[in-house]
C-alpha cells in the first residue's frame, strides 16, 4: 500500500541510504527543456535528463529510460520558463550506491502524464541506484 503524506517530502522519506555525499551527489542548476513554462510543486525526487550540454534539464514521462539523477534537494516550489535554469543549484542524487523508497518516486511529470515506474526504476538501477519497496521489520525470539 503506498504511504499517503500530508505535507512535503522530506529527503529522507525517498533517500534511505547513500555511499558518500561528496560522491553520489552532484550540484547543478536544472533546465526546463520544454516549450513552455513549468511549475513542479515537490520536486523531491523529480527524474532528470541531460540538457544536451553536459548539465541537468527536467524529464518528461517519456525521459524515463534516459533519466541521469533525480532532484534530492527538499527545496520549495520550481517554477521555470521555457529554457529557463533554476537560479540556485539543485542537489541531485547522480550516482549510486544509493538505495531509494521506491514509493516514493514520482508518479506523473510535470505534465501530468504517467511515468512508467518500471522503466524509470530500471535507468536508475543502470547508476547503481536500489530499491526498497517494504518497512524493515525485525523479529525477536522470546524465552
Amino acid at each position: 500500500m503506498p504511504t499517503v503524506l500530508t505535507s512535503k517530502k522530506k529527503q529522507g522519506d525517498l533517500l534511505i541510504a547513500f555511499f558518500h555525499q561528496g560522491f553520489n551527489f552532484d550540484s547543478a542548476k536544472v533546465k526546463n527543456a520544454g516549450g513552455g513554462t513549468v511549475t513542479i510543486t515537490d520536486p523531491l525526487g523529480y527524474p532528470l535528463k541531460t540538457d544536451g550540454a553536459g548539465g541537468y534539464a527536467l524529464a518528461l514521462a517519456a525521459d524515463a529510460a534516459n533519466v541521469i539523477g533525480l532532484i534530492i534537494s527538499p527545496q520549495t516550489t520550481i517554477t521555470l520558463a521555457a529554457g529557463a535554469s533554476t537560479t540556485r543549484p539543485c542537489q541531485i542524487l547522480a550516482r549510486g550506491p544509493a538505495v531509494l523508497d521506491k514509493q516514493m518516486l514520482p508518479t506523473l511529470d510535470l505534465a501530468g502524464a504517467a511515468i512508467t515506474l518500471a522503466t524509470l526504476v530500471t535507468a536508475l538501477q543502470a547508476l547503481q541506484i536500489r530499491f526498497m519497496t517494504e518497512p524493515v521489520t525485525s523479529s525477536t525470539q522470546a524465552t
